[in-house]
């Protein structure tokens, strides 16, 4: 990775930025499928430490609005809508399997996600997705054979370890066939959902918190 700037820093702050747009994923897809800057630093806090393809990339998933109903199809839609509008936020497991910061993170989810959940519910971890990179940069589905995701170091503060996995919105004439497609990507190409209690490179077992929400009256 150059140390030199590049014009891949030119999106430093979306990638830095504490809340994302949701066309984030279409402004860095510029040109459309050209993944240009997945080797480059993207953020002021890279670490010249490009994401490689051998590595597992996990993501923390937090119930129950990360699950979006029941089932394997609630858990693809919540995949799908963060991977084309704000990128699907993942940490990348280091070559000796361990994954603390993944119950760092999931305490932090889930206390978060409990502001807006009804008194009464709760939010709590639900488990971890995992898939190596090679396994996202390598999908697609007729009619297209190129890149459709990309994956970019991106580390945050708190999280030195983490990525962005964002897919070529721009090719898709629609939103819908957009969304079909990450929905694809999990059910098609082998991704691991390994629910709390089966955890084994951290221990996410019962992370949960109450709903703080309470509706205006």
């Amino acid at each position: 990775m150059a140390s030199s700037p590049t014009p891949c820093m030119a999106f430093a702050h979306l990638f830095d930025a504490q809340q994302r747009p949701t066309s984030f994923a279409a402004t860095i897809d510029d040109p459309p499928g050209s993944f240009r800057c997945e080797m480059h630093a993207v953020s002021s806090r890279s670490q010249g430490n490009p994401v490689s393809n051998h590595e597992i990339l996990a993501r923390v998933v937090i119930g129950p609005k990360g699950l979006k109903g029941d089932g394997p199809l609630g858990l693809a839609d919540s995949v799908a809508s963060e991977m084309y509008r704000a990128g699907l936020s993942t940490l990348r497991i280091p070559a000796d399997g361990s994954a603390e910061d993944i119950a760092k993170l999931a305490r932090y989810l889930v206390h978060q996600a409990a502001a807006s959940i009804s008194v009464g519910d709760e939010a709590f971890c639900a488990g971890v997705l995992e898939f190596t990179c090679e396994t996202v940069r390598t999908f697609y589905v007729p009619p297209w054979t190129m890149q459709m995701v990309g994956a970019y170091e991106s580390p945050e503060v708190e999280y030195p370890s983490h990525s962005d996995v964002l897919q070529a919105v721009n090719l898709f004439p629609s939103k819908n066939q957009s969304k079909n497609w990450a929905r694809n990507f999990l059910f098609d190409q082998g991704v691991k959902f390994i629910p709390a209690d089966k955890y084994e490179r951290a221990d996410i077992r019962g992370i949960s918190s109450p709903g703080r929400y309470e509706p205006p009256v």
